[in-house]
């Protein structure tokens, strides 16, 4: 048998029921909204916590006999970068930055792993290109074009210099947890040219035309790299953690500029905003959702699913699932997902 308390943030009632252990593949789902909505469990499943508002929190307890293959279910609200572009202004990701002063005006170009974006305070997108590379698991790099046309100024030419600067940020598990530059020495980098330095273009003409590819071709190796060795922010664990440096070559038509990153856990952000937790018989935590593992549900891009199957040892168990202020089930403020619920299901699988 398995006991189930439930929690509904709308009621405040404690609901406490006896329900079989059971054997399912196949979920029916009830969608039932009132004055007071409700959470629902499908009778097919071990476990389930299906909530029918948003802002709504619940929660089951659940007692496992023996030990127990299942399947997890989940759905939900989620979306990275590319999907919620303000995602990317929160630092929750890891990215470079470039600096550059065209004739007065301070630009910044923040480039995401992983996304497509381009943002930055004063941030240049015409005519500007750029392509990421993933040389292996602990590495990534950007391939930048910033024609002399975008920048609004004359190529300053071989005796000619530029005010730039560049910096990379990790964040493994927090925003922004470190944060290393070329030549800027504090966390203000964004201020403008006063924090940033100096660079020749003498000896850094290339008579052979850039491909923007995310590929270190051999025309790069020409140019020294410069290495991004100021903590500006946090600290470096070792050069696994995040090391990086920059190359800059330019011609009479555009600048470029090489950004290559060496970083031990590479992550783009990514937010579930209709949470879940999975807690074992010792109060740890033992699943949980992350974007990343999720696949499209149907309907909106935002509707989230991930399936996962675990090996659960005896014990009890508590499972959490809680929505934010939007599009949950009965409350669809886009396309709803397929099968439309908003909450977890645990299937016992022997």
């Amino acid at each position: 048998m398995v006991l189930r308390r439930i929690f509904c943030g709308a009621t405040g009632i404690a609901l406490a029921v006896l329900l079989p252990l059971t054997v399912s593949c196949t979920a029916s789902v009830r969608v039932t909204v009132g004055p007071e909505p409700e959470v629902l469990h499908d009778p097919e499943c071990l476990a389930s916590v299906m909530t029918t508002a948003n802002n709504q929190r619940a929660d089951t307890a659940f007692y496992l006999p023996r030990d127990t293959r299942v399947r997890i279910v989940y759905q939900g609200e989620g979306a990275n970068s590319d999907m919620a572009p303000s995602l990317v202004e929160t630092y929750h990701n890891d990215c470079v930055e470039f600096y550059i002063d065209t004739d007065g005006t301070d630009r910044q170009l923040r480039f995401v792993w992983g996304s497509r974006l381009l943002t930055g305070k004063s941030v240049l997108r015409e005519g500007v290109t750029f392509a990421q590379g993933d040389p292996s698991d602990t590495e990534y790099c950007f391939e930048i074009a910033l024609p002399w046309k975008s920048l609004g100024i004359a190529c300053p030419g071989e005796d000619g210099s530029l005010i730039v600067d560049c910096s990379a940020i990790d964040n493994d598990a927090e925003s922004r947890k470190t944060q290393i530059a070329w030549h800027c020495e504090d966390s203000r980098i964004y201020e403008g040219s006063g924090k940033h330095g100096t660079l020749a273009l003498a000896g850094l003409h290339t008579p052979e035309p850039v491909e923007v590819d995310g590929v270190m071709e051999p025309l790069w190796d020409r140019c020294p790299a410069m290495r991004l060795e100021n903590e500006i922010l946090g600290k470096v664990r070792d050069s696994t953690d995040l090391s990086a440096s920059f190359r800059l070559l330019w011609d009479y038509d555009a600048v470029y500029v090489f950004i290559s990153v060496r970083d031990d856990i590479k992550k783009m952000a990514e937010v579930l905003f209709d949470r879940a937790s999975l807690r074992g018989p010792s109060g740890g935590e033992v699943w949980r959702p992350y974007l990343g593992k999720t696949f499209h549900a149907g309907g909106a891009l935002k509707n989230r699913r991930q399936e996962d199957t675990l090996l659960l040892s005896r014990g009890r168990y508590t499972l959490e699932y809680s929505t934010d202020e939007s599009h949950s089930a009965g409350h669809w403020d886009d396309v709803p997902p397929a099968e439309p619920f908003s909450g977890v299901k645990i299937y016992a699988l022997q």
